[in-house]
């Protein structure tokens, strides 16, 4: 939707989508892809992207529903951390704690997944040295990088940061309290993942169980 100028507006969820979509692209891509190298590139990209979907998940939801929605005490607060850019890590595990009175319990999946998911994409991108020798014999070779992270990485990797960053989702909304089938239909809504008739059926049982 075009408005005034040049400015673009959308949905809330408008965006995430097509950052998921692109996650998932990226993990087909690396599972399809019989090249190490892109299987590598393609993992690495997908890692990067699942940890800045979530932030951007996060970023949205507080601030549309920190003005009409159940955070709208804690406005002020979320407004001040976003003006001041705070780190991923301490929005992840402070505003769901401080809205809905319990946060991710960060010692089991998915919390704990996830942080292992931004130390991983956080070990891509700084690296804790960098100017390392390698000595051989007859040799010694300066300047050099390690880079074992990286070339460690798969398709795995790929699947595992769609996988992690969808149930982050689905476990945002379990905290604030909301059925099985409205789980899947908020997780629907902001990763555009449709989910199953298994899921649906399971969803509803639990439901009625409650």
């Amino acid at each position: 939707m075009t408005g005034d100028g040049d400015r673009q507006f959308g949905s809330p969820n408008s965006i995430l989508w097509r950052y998921f979509a692109c996650l998932r692209r990226l993990a087909h891509e690396a599972n399809t892809t019989p090249d190490p190298d892109l299987q590598r590139e393609t993992a690495a990209l997908a890692v990067f992207m699942a940890v800045s979907a979530i932030e951007a998940f996060l970023n949205v939801w507080f601030r549309t529903f920190s003005e009409v929605g159940p955070a709208v005490a804690h406005r002020e607060t979320i407004m001040e951390d976003l003006r001041k850019r705070c780190r991923l890590t301490y929005k992840f595990k402070t505003w769901p704690k401080m809205c809905f009175g319990k946060g991710f319990d960060l010692d089991r999946p998915p919390a704990k997944a996830f942080l292992a998911l931004v130390n991983q994409r956080n070990t891509l991108m700084h690296f804790t040295t960098n100017y390392d020798p390698i000595e051989v014999p007859g040799m010694a070779v300066q300047g050099l990088v390690d880079i074992t992270a990286y070339q460690s990485l798969g398709p795995l990797d790929a699947v595992n940061a769609v996988r992690v960053a969808e149930g982050i989702v689905g476990e945002f909304f379990r905290l604030q309290k909301v059925g099985a089938v409205e789980v899947l239909k908020q997780i629907h809504y902001w990763t555009c993942r449709v989910p199953s008739e298994i899921e649906l059926a399971e969803a509803r049982r639990q439901d009625a169980a409650t």
